[in-house]
């Protein structure tokens, strides 16, 4: 496996110099991914700052630079911009108009754009923006009032998937229902007006996902596609690399999406494929789960490629990947603590808690073909007890 380097040493001196001049990152955010976010930032010469409510979170774990705030405080935000050169985030279920705010008042840019977070984090928003772009997605309306949910019924049948407009993520806010009892179950318990969107359900044979990127140089690039599969709505596996004949067409619309909205930084897309047919389920503007396994193929990693991209490093075409790579989940159990040994491919997120379905860590592994990368990686989660 060749062994990744620091962006420093594939600069040339003007920007060895540039590096130098901003190297103090801010990561809006402690989970997983600001933690992967921090040690990609300092493997490649880069100073990462974290602001997150709690020292032990997981990003704060692996960065001196740790600071301690609300992500809802727009001073304390503010306050944290104002130390570093340029920021970035986890999670895009923040307050964009407080972060458009925070960052003129701090002169310190937030990429991806407040303004894209703004869109793709609400579905509705998101859906309309997929249709503009003329990229596949399921048949979908914002809900209302019941009557309209009639109409839509009329027109597509059961089932139907509910969707929280905001918040939702590893089937947190979605609701799969099949006939008029649960419909009415749901109507009951769950809806509020005009914070769901409705789908068709797309009766998929498997689920895809991509990572796909824009440097700020505007140079464009994407990583292999893959198959993924879900335990109890969370991701479970990934493997790939893998094919699809209209994945070619909508990469294509994707990127015209990114160049159009002046994008910066990586964005995973999740997929829904049937025979010919690839529809988008859902895009996500910051690294993606679905990622995790370029952490142990042989170029940069969707982390790396995410600060190349915010700092306007021309992107490699097609990152090289290993002939087959994979991915498990390791997803808590029924344990109050995890049992871990030495295990080849493993991220742990250092969570304090374990708690049923979730995300503790993941296992990476590569092989000469994605079944036989995927079989690995399965039978190295064996010596990890949740």
């Amino acid at each position: 496996m060749a062994k990744k380097m620091s962006i420093l040493h594939l600069c040339n001196e003007d920007k060895v110099a540039k590096y130098q001049a901003h190297s103090k990152v801010g990561l809006l955010g402690g989970g997983q991914l600001a933690r992967m976010l921090a040690q990609s930032a300092a493997n490649l010469g880069l100073e990462p700052h974290v602001y997150s409510e709690s020292p032990h979170d997981p990003a704060a774990q692996v960065t001196a630079y740790h600071h301690c705030g609300s992500l809802k405080d727009p001073v304390k935000i503010t306050q944290f911009l104002q130390k570093v050169d340029l920021a970035t985030f986890e999670s895009e279920f923040l307050d964009t108009e407080m972060l458009k705010s925070a960052q003129k008042m701090a002169k310190t840019k937030i990429l991806p754009a407040a303004t894209v977070m703004g869109t793709i984090q609400d579905r509705s928003t998101q859906k309309k923006s997929l249709d503009h772009w003329k990229i596949p997605t399921a048949p979908w309306m914002t809900v209302t009032h019941r009557k309209g949910i009639d109409d839509f019924l009329n027109r597509f049948g059961f089932p139907i998937v509910f969707k929280k407009r905001l918040f939702g993520y590893d089937g947190y806010g979605t609701f799969i229902v099949k006939n008029k009892k649960q419909l009415s179950h749901f109507m009951d318990k769950h809806f509020q007006e005009d914070q769901y969107i409705v789908e068709a359900f797309i009766p998929f044979e498997k689920e895809m996902a991509v990572i796909i990127a824009r440097s700020r140089d505007g140079s464009l690039s994407h990583f292999p596609l893959v198959e993924s599969r879900q335990k109890e709505a969370r991701c479970y596996w990934v493997k790939g690399p893998a094919k699809h004949p209209a994945f070619a067409k909508i990469l294509k619309q994707l990127f015209q999406f990114l160049k159009d909205n002046n994008y910066v930084g990586v964005m995973g897309v999740e997929f829904f494929a049937k025979g010919k047919t690839l529809t988008v389920n859902e895009m996500a503007p910051r690294v993606h789960n679905t990622g995790h396994y370029s952490l142990d193929t042989e170029g940069p990693s969707q982390f790396d490629f995410h600060w190349m991209c915010l700092f306007g490093e021309k992107l490699p075409k097609n990152p090289t990947t290993s002939s087959g790579f994979a991915m498990v989940n390791l997803l808590g159990g029924t344990k109050k603590k995890a049992i871990l040994q030495a295990t080849p491919g493993l991220h742990w997120y250092g969570k304090k808690e374990v708690r049923k379905g979730r995300k503790m860590g993941h296992v990476n592994a590569t092989a000469n073909s994605p079944k036989t990368a995927l079989d690995k990686a399965l039978i190295n989660t064996q010596r990890i007890s949740l």
